[in-house]
């Protein structure tokens, strides 16, 4: 029924969100709205690039304006740009993931535009691994050069890069498994026994990869990396428990008290890691400028 129809309708309420007027969740998915918050943030940066150039055009601005530039390239240009991938990506994924799904249910809801946008970032999602996988392989003699460093060393920070010859390639095969995660709900959706079990057996094998590997320098990245995967392990088990493997009402009550703190605990130890590495970064700042 619409909503300025029915009697018990409220201007108000409506107003404040407090009346749901829609039939599917199918409703909200839209491109624009999951990529939103990321075109505004591309394009406010687009804004401010082309004021720095308006005011290159004065001479008395011309030089902080150019230093500014300079300086912008030389942290954005490349290693900013695949940082800012990389933040973004699970998004993309997500999101594409939503779109193809919804196409292959023929939701009457998506708009061609949404699937058309979706196909040419699933593209680039199946391609910017790949891409990593390419230039690491190619470059593997190269990646120590401070030349190569500069540009390209989010692709390969913080990782051994001669303990094995599959090291170099944890990034692409991290960001493949990422892929997996969301392909499996999307394209079984009509399975759940099957996303579950696909799902821990993917897990397995990235801890077997990485377990084998060891593709991190520093032994406490490591051992964090391992914690996150048991306990992101745990989680994935306790997802048989909530579904028609288990029969039992009262044990999946229960066993969400259990998932909610595995996840908590996951959360709090990795802001616990964030929080000493940013005070330590922040006390080794001080002491070389102390030292000055």
């Amino acid at each position: 029924m619409n909503a300025f129809v029915d009697e018990s309708f409220k201007l108000k309420d409506w107003l404040l969100g407090k009346v749901d007027n829609k039939v599917s969740k199918d409703q909200d998915a839209s491109m624009l709205n999951d990529l939103i918050l990321y075109i505004m943030i591309a394009a406010i940066a687009l804004i401010g690039l082309l004021g720095m150039l308006i005011v290159r055009i004065f001479k008395k601005y011309r030089e902080k304006i150019m230093t500014k530039l300079r300086s912008i390239k030389d942290k954005f240009i490349w290693n900013g740009t695949i940082r800012s991938i990389l933040i973004a990506y699970v998004k993309l994924i997500i999101t594409v993931g939503i779109q193809i799904e919804m196409w292959l249910r023929n939701s009457k809801y998506q708009q061609t535009t949404d699937i058309l946008v979706a196909m040419m970032i699933t593209s680039f999602v199946v391609a910017f691994p790949v891409f990593i996988f390419v230039f690491n392989s190619k470059n593997r003699q190269r990646l120590d050069l401070p030349e190569v460093k500069a540009k390209w060393s989010n692709f390969y920070s913080e990782l051994h890069l001669t303990r094995t010859s599959w090291t170099v390639f944890y990034l692409p095969m991290f960001l493949i498994r990422r892929i997996f995660f969301v392909m499996i709900p999307t394209f079984m959706f009509l399975h759940p026994m099957f996303q579950l079990q696909f799902l821990v057996f993917s897990s397995s094998l990235y801890v077997i990869f990485y377990e084998s590997q060891k593709p991190h320098l520093l032994k406490s990245r490591q051992q964090l990396e391992v914690t996150n995967e048991v306990l992101i392990m745990i989680a994935c088990y306790h997802m048989f428990l909530f579904s028609k493997f288990n029969f039992n009402l009262d044990l999946q009550f229960t066993m969400g008290y259990s998932l909610v703190a595995v996840i908590g605990i996951l959360v709090a130890i990795n802001i616990a890691v964030m929080t000493y590495k940013g005070v330590q970064r922040y006390k080794s700042k001080k002491r070389k400028q102390a030292n000055k």
